[in-house]
């Protein structure tokens, strides 16, 4: 199948096509998982940049038309035939290779595409970035460019960002948001997924129903909430297993600690009760009558020690 056939199909969606925009520990997995609970949309997962490569082929070929192919070469020039080089055709049948190998359009998809973590600057470079998403815009007629983006220090303490160098990965991350905000800015066919606006209230996904012209379905976004996605991503059903759980360890702890008060009380009770009974024998008239006993007693325990301390020394 081609683009051109797809685009044939009946009941396609406002947008045919919807390629997800992000970088790692985005939550954009989530975002994945959301498009394809919409009837008929297959969002495909990463790709390792396939499409953005097909893209830099496509530059190579038209930049040899365009330096080399301007006049007819003959069999003698280095650049023999590149006069009669296509790039628009080039790039057409690449899309439309990726379109069969990779996108793969089930029956009856009324929108096709895939989601994509490789756009930092370290991984495009600024000056492709722009040009590759107007390429992917032009050999895909009518495609939805969804940016998806996560509170950058959420992102840095999550999976590998933890362990990069964090000033540098910062910066990194804010550019990327910064030029993502940029091209949708005038852009029609943009919208700016927000993932932690989603993990707050889960009714700000309307706003991303809306832009793609879908029903809104709470019963069916609440079950993609509720499962995990990504290998070790956080979701919103998992959060909420963690919450419940440590609110009864939490609960368990007080209970612990009542306990543990009550017993102290206890205690103190009955050392309370203790020193008001040693103070009422001290102050009796039986403790002072046999007061020159006690210390009688105490003398003559303290002569015997010193005799057999002596006795000891001989």
């Amino acid at each position: 199948m081609s683009v051109k056939e797809y685009l044939q199909s009946p009941c396609l969606a406002l947008f045919p096509f919807a390629f997800v925009v992000t970088y790692g520990r985005s939550g954009s997995t989530l975002l994945q998982g959301i498009l394809n609970s919409i009837p008929g949309y297959c969002i495909r997962g990463e790709n390792n940049s396939t499409l953005f490569y097909l893209f830099a082929a496509a530059t190579k070929y038209e930049t040899a038309h365009r330096g080399f192919g301007k006049k007819e070469t003959s069999s003698t020039s280095p650049w023999f035939g590149a006069d009669t080089l296509d790039p628009g055709n080039f790039s057409q049948e690449l899309a439309d290779l990726f379109l069969r190998l990779c996108l793969q359009p089930p029956e009856a998809a009324r929108c096709i595409g895939f989601k994509e973590i490789r756009y930092t600057p370290a991984q495009m470079p600024d000056g492709m970035f722009v040009a590759y998403l107007d390429f992917v815009k032009r050999v895909f007629p009518g495609a939805a460019i969804i940016f998806n983006v996560r509170e950058v220090r959420s992102t840095l303490d999550s999976g590998w960002w933890a362990e990069s160098d964090q000033a540098a990965s910062r910066d990194m991350l804010n550019k990327t948001i910064e030029r993502f905000q940029s091209y949708a800015a005038s852009r029609d066919n943009c919208f700016v997924f927000n993932y932690d606006s989603l993990i707050e209230n889960s009714n700000y996904c309307k706003n991303l129903f809306d832009f793609l012209r879908e029903p809104f379905d709470k019963h069916a976004l609440e079950r993609v909430l509720g499962q995990a996605h990504s290998y070790s991503a956080p979701h919103r059903a998992s959060l909420k297993e963690l919450i419940v759980k440590k609110d009864t360890e939490l609960k368990a702890l007080y209970a612990e600690l009542d306990s543990a008060k009550k017993s102290f009380e206890l205690m103190s009770r009955k050392l309370h009760q203790l020193e008001q009974s040693i103070a009422l024998i001290r102050h009796s008239t039986s403790w002072r009558i046999t007061a020159p006993l006690r210390q009688f007693s105490q003398s003559q325990q303290h002569w015997i020690k010193r005799l057999k301390e002596r006795l000891a020394l001989k």
